[in-house]
């Protein structure tokens, strides 16, 4: 799946994660991780730090070790919300492989758990 809106990045939207603002996203494939939080933001769902994420591959946000500053709910709240709403699930019980590129069709599988 490709980042595209060429009129309004999505980084000025507050969902993309990890793309530099003075360049183009588009042709960056979207992570796992990455999606988590652009699905769970589309859909205002709240996120906080007491939302556990229950994938030990998911790297936890904490003080000195944000993965994104700006952001200090990413990845694991994200992830933790999308898993207890139902809209996601991990590859194994206890892993998400949050770094592998999102396929279509778990795009289309956590949209559709979404509505």
């Amino acid at each position: 799946v490709r980042k595209d809106e060429p009129e309004r990045p999505r980084h000025e939207h507050g969902h993309a994660v990890g793309v530099d603002p003075e360049r183009s996203a588009s042709a960056e494939l979207v992570i796992r991780q990455q999606f988590a939080k652009m699905i769970t933001k589309s859909l205002e769902l709240p996120v906080t730090e007491g939302d556990i994420c229950p994938f030990l591959d998911v790297q936890k946000s904490t003080p000195g070790s944000y993965v994104d500053p700006t952001d200090v709910l990413y990845p694991d709240h994200y992830v933790a919300v999308c898993a207890a709403h139902g809209i996601t699930e991990g590859k194994t019980a206890t892993t998400f492989d949050p770094f592998a590129n999102i396929s279509r069709y778990q795009v289309i599988t956590m949209v559709v758990r979404a509505i």
